[in-house]
């Protein structure tokens, strides 16, 4: 199945790399790598020097609140854990 193929019998409201990786058609890491490449943004976790204590503070106090929040990528929950 193409990726056309697949956007096009994906469930509504369920993004097109979610649904490749229900059907195991790619893996959490190749999703990853796919949108750091599609959105420009670098595959990892940041140094401690890119980080603004500012931003921190913004987000919900606790682990657990960021999570159901989805302030952390459903990838990286397992390094949290």
């Amino acid at each position: 199945m193409n990726w056309q193929a697949a956007l096009g019998r994906a469930p509504d409201g369920l993004r097109l790399g979610e649904y490749l990786l229900q059907l195991q058609r790619i893996s959490e890491e190749h999703l990853y790598q796919a949108l750091s490449m599609q959105t420009g943004i670098p595959l990892g976790l940041p140094g401690s020097a890119e980080v603004s204590r500012l931003a921190t503070r913004t987000l919900p106090a606790g682990r657990g609140a960021a999570m159901e929040g989805d302030a952390v990528p459903r990838g990286l929950r397992a390094s949290f854990t």
